[in-house]
């Protein structure tokens, strides 16, 4: 909501689908691996099964990522949260 009236603002809501969505990233990335230690690393050495679990965390990590600046995008980002901030601190008075 914006701090000047009742009607709803996007730019102010929370990051739930972000939060939720790292959330899942990272249980996936976890069941991912687990599973490949399982079932589907029998035939690579300790060295390929590194670069295995290596490579899938920056992709998650790079998923994780893109999802965060979405978000940002979306509220305006840190330029916005101080514009915000300087609003609210103009209103108070001490």
């Amino acid at each position: 909501m914006s701090i000047w009236s009742d009607k709803p603002d996007r730019k102010f809501a929370p990051p739930f689908g972000a939060i939720i969505g790292s959330i899942l990233a990272v249980i996936a990335w976890l069941v991912f691996i687990l599973l490949y230690a399982l079932y589907w690393s029998k035939g690579f050495d300790l060295f390929q099964n590194l670069v295995v679990a290596v490579v899938s965390l920056l992709v998650t990590g790079l998923l994780i990522g893109v999802m965060w600046l979405v978000w940002l995008r979306i509220t305006g980002g840190p330029a916005q949260w101080w514009r915000v901030r300087s609003e609210l601190e103009s209103v108070l008075v001490y």
